[in-house]
């Protein structure tokens, strides 16, 4: 599904995963009809963090993936998707 050389935790680039991530983020979300406003106050961080997550276009840390699956209600796991939620 991924390439494993993309997962490197050297690499300071976003990679396939991280697009993907921000794609389910999105979508988990968008289900709970959350603006992505709403998501950044809850979550403490920028308007414009939350943008680039869901565009693929920064890597999200594991304490802010914690935060935003605890926020929206949904599992770590579905924002990776291996399960759904």
């Amino acid at each position: 599904m991924f390439d494993r050389a993309e997962a490197s935790p050297t690499s300071a680039a976003p990679t396939q995963i991280d697009c993907y991530v921000g794609e389910k983020i999105r979508t988990a979300r968008e289900r709970r009809a959350a603006s992505p406003e709403e998501l950044a106050d809850a979550v403490g961080t920028s308007l414009s963090s939350i943008a680039r997550y869901e565009a693929g276009q920064q890597k999200v840390s594991p304490l802010m993936l914690y935060k935003i699956a605890t926020t929206l209600d949904v599992t770590l796991g579905s924002l990776f998707g291996m399960e759904k939620g």
